[in-house]
């Protein structure tokens, strides 16, 4: 919490981004299935629903689809998600996880 608390300092000043870019440097990289639920199993219940959108999220290009899916266009893309370049930028973005998308070059 002590990080988030830091941040919360410079939301809304020119700082920002760059603070915001350190914070996730800082930040551990969990998975929610193995280092929590896989911890707790006897914990866990489960229940059907319908009319609800899942999607795993652990690569950009599932985010994409599932904005997609509900007609919104990812703010992070610089071009439109079909477009070649938007492609490639996922790309790169999958070969460094620890990376911002936003930061990354086409």
């Amino acid at each position: 919490m002590a990080l988030l608390e830091e941040f919360a300092e410079f939301i809304g000043t020119s700082e920002e981004p760059e603070r915001l870019d350190a914070l996730y440097q800082q930040l551990a990289f969990h998975d929610f299935s193995s280092d929590l639920l896989q911890n707790i199993p006897s914990q866990i219940a489960v229940l059907e629903l319908s009319g609800v959108l899942w999607s795993d999220w652990g690569k950009a290009e599932r985010i994409v689809e599932s904005l997609e899916a509900i007609g919104k266009t990812p703010a992070f893309l610089p071009a439109q998600s079909g477009d070649e370049n938007s492609r490639a930028y996922l790309q790169k973005a999958q070969r460094s996880r620890f990376e911002r998308v936003s930061d990354l070059d086409v």
